[in-house]
């Protein structure tokens, strides 16, 4: 069964009452018929004459059966949205709003442009509406008139409001290690240190910065191959909390430099690169340009045995065992459903999933 807010019939008995007092005025009323930020327009004409002047005025409406904002016995407050004062501010029409009660025939209204050409009022978006000087009936005519202005003017509006969703590409970082650390290097450039790295261990790796020839990443830099490339008796482990927690806004920004720096290292070698030019990550084409099909199938362990060696790894976090088991049970059945047991073709990763799983619970433990 359909059904109507009584929200929209609040909203059309407050239109009503701007139509009657727009007639009382020898003025015309011009519906809009559209919720698109105005809700009509008054036509000016002369009440002596009966000619039409060619003014109009544009007119949003806000009615309520509620008391008024802040309301007092001679004065009451309206809270403008940032989207909408913007949309009545753009363009050359003049827009006024008209705020009503209509169960008590009450309706005030104030000139938009007017009213927010003060950049500081502007900033607050609020109107303290006088309830004596902002009274809107037969009386507002005269000011209507000294604010209307001509149809073939040319007036025009400002683009009209448009809403859309934003799908975010953020990583929730759920943690990272107690350490991290630090190292001077004689190195200047990152090619550089790549290319001593490359030599010494053939495939080098990628999770760490180099800033004012110093190293920082997460690997233990006292380590090898590291040795090749930093001044041992410089390296330093240091609470990662103190870097992550700083306040310094340029150490705030090495610390995500790593931080991406890391998941590129991860991500590489599961065919995923990123373009520095477009900002995103993307699949390489494969070698034969053929089509990637990666499916992750579960360990060779069986599921008891990972869920023991899961549950001595996270302790008291159970819950997190429970969820691993039953994401288990789930790739295992897809796996099951969509490859034949013959189709020797598609990579597998098996031990990817192992290791991340128990990844998890290493860094839970921690």
């Amino acid at each position: 069964m359909k059904k109507l807010p009584h929200s929209i019939i609040v909203g059309q008995q407050g239109i009503n009452l701007i139509e009657r007092i727009v007639l009382e005025m020898g003025c015309v009323w011009h519906p809009s018929h559209l919720d698109a930020g105005i809700d009509g327009y008054i036509e000016i004409r002369n009440p002596a004459t009966g000619e039409m002047t060619n003014g109009i005025i544009q007119v949003q409406s806000k009615a309520t059966e509620q008391e008024f904002e802040s309301e007092a016995r001679n004065s009451f407050e309206y809270r403008c949205t940032p989207r909408d004062l913007e949309y009545w501010l753009a363009g050359n029409a003049p827009v006024i709003l008209i705020r009503s009660r209509p169960r008590t025939d009450e309706a005030y209204w104030v000139s938009i442009k007017d009213y927010f050409k003060d950049p500081t009022v502007h900033k607050t978006g609020r109107i303290n509406f006088d309830k004596s000087r902002d009274r809107f009936d037969a009386k507002a005519l005269d000011s209507l008139l000294r604010l209307a202005v001509p149809a073939d003017s040319g007036i025009y509006l400002g683009t009209l409001p448009r809403t859309e969703k934003v799908y975010s590409n953020l990583l929730r970082l759920s943690a990272f290690p107690f350490h991290y650390y630090i190292a001077q290097t004689q190195y200047r450039t990152r090619e550089e240190v790549f290319a001593v790295l490359h030599e010494t261990l053939g495939d080098a790796p990628g999770g760490w910065i180099l800033s004012n020839k110093t190293i920082r990443s997460f690997h233990d830099l006292s380590a090898d191959p590291w040795g090749s490339v930093c001044d041992q008796g410089t390296v330093d482990p240091i609470p990662t909390t103190e870097w992550s927690n700083t306040c310094d806004e340029d150490e705030k920004r090495l610390f995500v430099r790593l931080l991406n720096a890391c998941l590129r290292d991860k991500l590489y070698p599961k065919g995923v690169s990123f373009s520095k030019e477009n900002g995103y990550y993307y699949f390489r084409a494969t070698r034969s340009t053929h089509a990637r099909i990666s499916i992750l199938q579960p360990p060779a362990t069986d599921e008891s045995s990972c869920l023991q060696r899961l549950s001595e790894k996270t302790r008291s976090n159970e819950n997190l065992v429970l969820q691993t088991l039953s994401f288990l049970w789930s790739v295992r059945s897809l796996w099951r459903f969509l490859v034949p047991a013959d189709n020797a073709d598609i990579s597998l990763h098996s031990r990817w999933l192992e290791t991340f799983l128990l990844q998890c619970g290493t860094d839970n433990r921690n």
